[in-house]
Parts: C-alpha cells; sequence; structure tokens
C-alpha cells in the first residue's frame, strides 16, 4: 500500500513568492498524481516588526527597501511571474501592510474545517490582486465568510487572543530551524526546500534520469530537499540521505557506498548549493562508477543559503565552498 507523504508549506501571506509558489507547487503535484499527499499549511513572519495595527505600504517600502521607488523594479519582476502562473499582482493596490498573525489564525482555524488552502488562497488574492486592508476585522470576517465559514463566530474568536501563543510559537519554530526565507517546503517532515521554484523542470529531470527501481542520492541542499517530490518515494525507489549542516559532504561517499552495495541499481546523486560534490576528483569518481550526478548551482554572491545559516549558526565560520573553485570551474 501506498503511503501518504506530509507536506508542509512554510509561508507568509504577505509574501509575494509565497502567492506564486502556492500555485507552482499545485501544479508540482498535479504532475505527479500517483503521490498521495497531505499538504499542512504553516505560519512564518515575514515581518515580525510589523505592530498588529499595521503600518502604511509606503513606511514599510521604505523601511525595507529604502524608498517606494526601490520597489518598482522588483515589483515588476513579481508581477510578471505571478502572471505566467496565471495569478494577478496589482502592487499599486496594496496600501497598508499587515501583520498576519490574525491572517494565520483564520487559515489554522479553517484547516479544522478542511478549508485552509481556501482560505490561504482567499487572503493572498485579497492583498496581492485586490490589495485589500488584512489588518481590518470586516475584511477578514468577509474573506471567512467568501469560503464558508461562520462569519459570527470568525468576528468573536478574532476579539480573543485564542491561538496567539500556538500560531506564534509555530513561527518561532520555522525560524529556530534555520528557515528565513519564505516559502518553504518540507517533505515528510525531513527534507526541505525554499523558494518558488519551477516544479515541472526539477520532477521532469528526475523522472528521466531515475527508473522505477532507481537509488536516489540527495545531499542535504535545497535543491535536493525539493527532488523528494520529483517521484514517488517509496518501494521499489529508495531515497538516501546523509544529513544535514554537521554532515555536509556525505552525500558523495554516500553515493559510492550505495552503488557498491546495489551495483546493478540506476544511482542518482544530486548536489546543490552548499558547495560539495564540485570538486573535480569527486566528480570523476562518480563518473567512473556511472553515478548519474546532477549539480544545480545558485549564485547569490553568499555562495547559497547553507553558507548563509552557517555563517549565522556557527559565529561566521563556513563549512561551505567558494563557488570559484578552480576545479568546479574546469568543468
Amino acid at each position: 500500500m501506498t503511503r501518504t507523504m506530509t507536506f508542509d508549506v512554510i509561508s507568509d501571506v504577505v509574501c509575494p513568492w509565497c502567492y506564486i509558489g502556492k500555485r507552482r507547487i499545485e501544479n508540482a503535484l498535479a504532475l505527479v498524481p500517483d503521490v498521495p499527499v497531505e499538504v499542512n499549511w504553516r505560519p512564518f513572519f515575514l515581518n515580525p516588526w510589523v505592530p498588529r495595527e499595521g503600518i502604511s505600504r509606503d513606511e514599510y517600502l521604505t523601511a525595507k527597501f529604502g524608498s517606494v521607488d526601490a520597489y518598482k523594479a522588483i515589483a515588476g519582476r513579481v508581477t510578471a511571474a505571478a502572471a505566467d502562473e496565471g495569478l494577478e499582482y496589482n502592487a499599486e493596490r496594496v496600501r497598508r501592510q499587515p501583520n498576519t498573525i490574525d491572517c494565520h489564525r483564520l487559515i489554522h482555524w479553517a484547516d479544522v474545517e478542511g478549508k485552509a488552502a481556501a482560505m490561504k488562497q482567499r487572503r493572498m488574492a485579497l492583498y496581492f490582486r485586490d490589495g485589500g486592508d488584512l489588518t481590518d476585522t470586516n475584511v477578514l470576517v468577509q474573506a471567512a465568510a467568501d469560503i464558508g465559514m461562520d462569519a459570527d463566530d470568525v468576528r468573536r474568536r478574532l476579539a480573543t487572543d485564542e491561538d496567539v501563543a500556538l500560531i506564534s510559537a509555530q513561527a518561532k519554530d520555522a525560524s529556530d530551524k534555520g528557515i528565513s526565507g519564505v516559502p518553504t517546503f518540507v517533505f515528510a517532515q525531513k527534507y526541505a526546500v525554499s523558494g518558488a521554484q519551477p516544479a515541472d523542470q526539477l520532477a521532469r529531470a528526475i523522472r528521466q534520469e531515475l527508473p522505477d527501481d532507481g537509488i536516489f542520492v540527495g545531499e542535504m541542499t535545497q535543491i535536493a530537499y525539493f527532488s523528494n517530490s520529483g517521484f514517488p518515494v517509496y518501494q521499489p525507489r529508495t531515497y538516501f540521505t546523509p544529513g544535514y549542516q554537521g554532515t555536509l559532504g556525505w552525500g558523495f561517499p554516500t553515493s559510492l557506498g550505495v552503488k557498491v552495495g546495489a551495483p546493478d541499481k540506476v544511482v542518482v546523486s544530486i548536489n546543490g548549493d552548499g558547495g560539495f560534490g564540485f570538486a573535480l576528483n569527486e566528480l570523476a569518481t562518480q563518473a567512473y562508477h556511472n553515478i548519474a550526478s546532477i549539480t544545480l548551482v545558485f549564485n547569490d554572491s553568499a555562495y547559497g543559503n547553507v553558507k548563509r545559516i552557517q555563517q549565522t549558526q556557527f559565529a561566521g565560520r563556513t563549512i561551505a565552498s567558494d563557488l570559484r573553485n578552480p576545479d568546479y570551474m574546469k568543468l
């Protein structure tokens, strides 16, 4: 019997890439209909410094981007990306920047009725498409009523502190686990990827590389996390991972060990922005043993999120490699 995969989506309703990422992950899941998935919507505070009553949009943009004009170029790119997914992003309509704890409370309450995804979508459409004021209780109550929730009950609960501590604790837990950017998708409560990735490309690549009885070895980087959704991870397919942070770099020896143990199986090793698997001798050894190696690089001037996280958690020390490694450049 095929197991159900839990899929946690950590995001905020005022994050435009979460708006886009929600649509993309829905499209990605549609590409793998043979994988039973349970989706959970988890809270994140993109701007925890915004007060409960919210602030003006201009004040927010100035504080975060330096000026309103500085955001216009960014908004243009986001608008185009949203349009590619069939979504509207009308940045000029947004007049108020909310604190989102009440929105997350509503999504949590809607989940009890099996309506969390609908509530999430309604909140995002209100904000990004319509420019709705998510600090206005009447707006929040009407949105809940729009998806079939009891308006009077919602209004009563919003007037209390019900689940404020719970939502705050869940958002803090995400931050404590090193999540600093959203959307972040967590698969089976073990593997995660950050960013609104175009899911169809990776899902297609994994399916082409890995046969039904193949073995997938994922170095613990964001791209490998997400690869777990690219194909059904159950027998006869097998998924191996060496660990995270302190064990970065073990994807290479793990893939060799897997190949030794199962020489008749196709083994695919994927490496991402942690900086490992880029040494020429490692790649040559993988090639010699006929191990398919997929290496994706995200050079954001910090050599990937792994290095940033390490600098934060380990007092500035890093173990991630510089992507300008001479061996890597020879490729």
